[in-house]
């Protein structure tokens, strides 16, 4: 009896040490960033603000400007910000068309940070926190560096991560909000393509239907709304972003999280590293395809389509790794269960600290996220296939 209570004694130190750490990156990042000189804060939500003003007005080839991609990538311009997002969501940005700028910046940062509160004190959370006491402070503290980096950028960050946990959610008690949900995904597809999979292989039929009937809806609304001109300017500048990023990986190298930046920090040459991400991904897809179809705990899901998200798209970056929380939560309640492997532990280390090391390991040509994505996945797949033992 003795020997039980000092061994999980032990586990709340390790925790409690893991969040005092956290806390810490989380106070240096803001340090940091306040001395940086080329930082510039919430710039991505000038970018957003913009369109929406520009979708108010109706002048969108001003946002979908192929020349000015095509010119930034002739050019040795380090930093250049294009809007990628596809015509459609610009009806949810047209919101913020309509304010003023200061108004449009509190609701940005006032939804995504609700959204958050709410998010962390929904049922599905507590389930997977619940063994951990003041699991809320846990849970804060354990988002910390995903949500400073993304509300410093002015990302939508949380707003993926909770739309992630929301079609994990409700799939089965609510499908047709999932599906809704999941609709919301085609604004950023690489962030949401596995949550599909998950719901064939659960014959989710209705929610796939919603997310379907939703966002053809939406596509037809926009060209209802703007016309098929910028649809077609769109295609126009994701082929050129594309050749940016396969080709001309130095200007993305340092914030990315995909396994094809990370051959190319290694040396690889763009041809070879993208065989091996397109390698890569199909044999996840494979993996993850047949593990969908054993009864697996909602905490194995969570880590293995958050962690193969980040592997199979050659297209990611670190502000986008918010998502990444999601499986952090379920780890640190697992960690406390005193039932994680040693490779659940190190998993839970490497994507706790994932946003402060590889901003500061990636310029340096270490592949950082790329090793602690891998590491969850292998995690998961490992404790995927022994559910006798969870």
């Amino acid at each position: 009896m003795r020997v039980m209570q000092s061994h999980s004694a032990t586990l709340p130190r390790f925790i409690l040490l893991i969040l005092a750490a956290i806390l810490v990156c989380t106070v240096y990042i803001i340090v940091q960033f306040s001395r940086c000189s080329d930082c510039i804060f919430a710039e991505d939500f000038g970018l957003f603000y913009n369109a929406g003003q520009l979708a108010v007005s109706g002048s969108l080839t001003a946002l979908y400007n192929a020349e000015l991609v095509q010119g930034w990538l002739q050019s040795s311009v380090s930093v250049f910000h294009p809007f990628l997002y596809p015509p459609h969501s610009l009806l949810l940005l047209f919101i913020l068309g309509l304010a003023a700028p200061a108004c449009a910046f509190i609701f940005w940062y006032s939804v995504q940070i609700g959204l958050v509160v709410v998010s962390i004190r929904s049922s599905y959370i507590q389930a997977l926190l619940h063994n951990i006491p003041s699991f809320t402070f846990a849970s804060l503290v354990i988002f910390s560096p995903f949500i400073v980096i993304s509300l410093l950028a002015g990302q939508v960050g949380l707003l993926w991560a909770v739309l992630f946990a929301g079609v994990m959610a409700h799939r089965k008690s609510s499908p047709v909000l999932a599906g809704l949900m999941l609709a919301l995904f085609s604004f950023k597809p690489q962030l949401g393509f596995l949550l599909p999979l998950l719901l064939l292989a659960e014959k989710n039929w209705k929610s796939l239907f919603f997310a379907g009937l939703a966002t053809g809806a939406m596509i037809l609304l926009s060209i209802l709304i703007w016309g098929l001109g910028p649809w077609h300017d769109y295609q126009q500048i994701m082929a050129l972003s594309w050749q940016v990023v396969m080709r001309a990986p130095d200007k993305y190298m340092t914030v990315s999280a995909s396994p094809y930046m990370g051959m190319r920090m290694l040396g690889l040459n763009s041809d070879i590293a993208l065989l091996f991400q397109e390698i890569l991904s199909i044999t996840i897809v494979i993996i993850i395809w047949r593990l969908l179809k054993k009864p697996l705990e909602e905490r194995n899901i969570m880590l293995l389509l958050v962690s193969a998200t980040f592997l199979v798209s050659p297209y990611s970056y670190i502000y986008d790794s918010v998502i990444l929380a999601l499986p952090c939560i379920a780890l640190l309640a697992h960690v406390s269960e005193n039932s994680a492997t040693s490779l659940e532990r190190i998993t839970l280390v490497l994507l706790a600290f994932l946003p402060i090391v590889a901003i500061k390991t990636q310029p340096m040509h270490i592949p950082y996220s790329v090793i602690a994505v891998f590491t969850a996945f292998l995690a998961a797949v490992a404790s995927a296939k022994q559910p006798e033992k969870r």
